[in-house]
């Protein structure tokens, strides 16, 4: 972590909460938690395939190779690549969050933190 990066954190975790607090209040809490535990769950892709990896080893590695999906918006330098191998996991991670969501079990949180760790 550089100088400039913490100059920035506490400005970024203040946009952050700010929205998320405008957030609860204009759509409510329980649509802003849906959509944080989407967005985690789009974001637990990469979880999902790292966990792939450490469990299978190089075997699934010619699938991560090309770019299925590749595109980029560079008026807020949001760049977005995803790979064969991407896709699946991701939906995966999706479809636990969806589980979560519905039972909201404590411990079927904790196992998804135990993956999220590894």
């Amino acid at each position: 972590m550089g100088q400039n990066d913490a100059i920035k954190m506490p400005i970024f975790a203040g946009i952050t909460l700010t929205g998320l607090y405008y957030a609860m209040e204009y759509f409510g809490k329980e649509a802003t938690n849906h959509f944080i535990l989407f967005y985690f769950g789009l974001a637990g892709g990469a979880g999902v395939k790292a966990l792939l990896f450490m469990l299978t080893g190089d075997t699934h590695k010619k699938h991560d190779q090309t770019f299925v999906i590749d595109f980029s918006i560079k008026a807020i330098g949001l760049d977005i690549q995803l790979t064969k191998l991407d896709l699946p996991c991701v939906f995966v991670s999706v479809i636990w969050m969806g589980i979560y969501a519905f039972y909201k079990n404590m411990i079927f949180n904790n196992f998804l933190a135990l993956i999220f760790t590894l």
